[in-house]
């Protein structure tokens, strides 16, 4: 009987290079993106296209709540294994933010227009026609506003709850007595798209309906400014099954606990950026000043801070792999203050552009 010979040869020198193996949540990234490169593929039907960057969205939220939730647990600690989940943490940012963007800007840049080529469109509220406005003002006021509820925020009472992965309205209020007040208002958890009674294929956003009648919410104030976020807390569900005493006890905490955990994720828009530096550049002086008067630092700054993080994220993926192999969680500190000082600088830039101004303006006064 003739001997059996093995397919595999243990001599090659293959299985001890770990340049040739990959850790899982890179290897999952590296499988979303290849869902992403479907919705790139212009020979696929536009609908496909769009179901794909959804599914893409769709894919990191889980991603984040579970794999990334037990990643920044281990980098909290100490020791050898924190700073490879540090490593690794940093590796999967980069890896996020370069297909968030590609995502958008394929939604934004062949997307959107080849849908609204086919009649299918998202209306801004500036677009909005008055049949329009007047079809989503019976909306707000039949089927939106019953089930929103705005909630305060100041440090006389705890801080409220924002639910994981919902949109959210972070709102700055002027009252009559010159107090600011702050409240966050969450979108209602349904589809996003109102369809539009004099437009049949076209959509408003549920979150644009909410933005346009906030004033309804807060009368005898006047908002002075408003933006959306959205949290990704920790989804993981971590209980020792042998140390617990009663089984559905310790998973009923561990699910009212998830409403608290951790954030791990956050988007917001640029205007949320730009409300803050306005805030900055009104607060932190020692004169006080106007908003026209901040403006054009505060734009400045935004500009510049967009400019700066688009190169600067540019500059860390260029970075080769053993820098953060070799100096471990100390390139993660570095980096991280050195963003903070190219951010400071900015910030100053602006300040500096306003305070110029603000010569200029008294210089030519009579």
């Amino acid at each position: 009987m003739p001997r059996a010979t093995s397919v595999f040869r243990h001599d090659c020198g293959i299985l001890p290079d770990a340049r040739r193996y990959q850790s899982r949540e890179l290897s999952w990234l590296a499988f979303n993106r290849r869902v992403l490169e479907e919705a790139l593929d212009p020979g696929v039907p536009l609908v496909e296209r769009a179901k794909f960057l959804a599914i893409v969205s769709s894919n990191l939220d889980e991603f984040v709540m579970v794999r990334v939730a037990e990643l920044a647990g281990q980098s909290r600690g100490s020791g050898a294994a924190a700073d490879e989940a540090r490593v690794l943490l940093a590796d999967i940012r980069a890896g996020m933010r370069a297909m968030v963007a590609d995502q958008y800007a394929c939604w934004r840049d062949e997307v959107a227009p080849g849908l609204a080529e086919e009649g299918v469109a998202i209306v801004p509220p500036e677009s909005w026609s008055d049949i329009d406005r007047e079809t989503l003002r019976v909306f707000w006021r039949d089927q939106l506003e019953p089930v929103v509820t705005p909630l305060a925020v100041d440090p006389t009472r705890p801080f409220p709850t924002i639910p994981n992965r919902a949109i959210t309205v972070a709102v700055q209020l002027a009252g009559d007595d010159g107090e600011c007040r702050n409240a966050i208002v969450t979108v209602p958890r349904e589809s996003r798209l109102v369809a539009l009674v004099s437009r049949p294929g076209q959509f408003a956003l549920i979150e644009d309906v909410l933005m346009h009648h906030l004033d309804a919410l807060f009368p005898g104030h006047r908002i002075a400014a408003r933006c959306l976020f959205r949290i990704t807390r920790d989804g993981s569900i971590e209980i020792d099954e042998e140390q617990a005493s009663d089984l559905l006890t310790e998973l009923e905490q561990e699910l009212f606990d998830r409403r608290l955990d951790l954030l791990l994720r956050y988007g917001l828009g640029l205007g949320m950026l730009a409300a803050l530096t306005v805030s900055l550049h009104l607060t932190l002086p020692t004169v006080p000043l106007r908003l026209l008067e901040v403006l054009p630092g505060t734009l400045l700054s935004v500009a510049l801070w967009a400019v700066a993080a688009e190169l600067y994220s540019a500059y860390l993926g260029s970075l080769p792999t053993s820098y953060s192999v070799t100096y471990g969680s100390l390139a993660g500190i570095v980096v991280t203050l050195f963003f903070f000082y190219i951010s400071a600088a900015i910030f100053i830039f602006g300040a500096q552009l306003n305070g110029a101004l603000r010569e200029l303006r008294a210089e030519r006064r009579p």
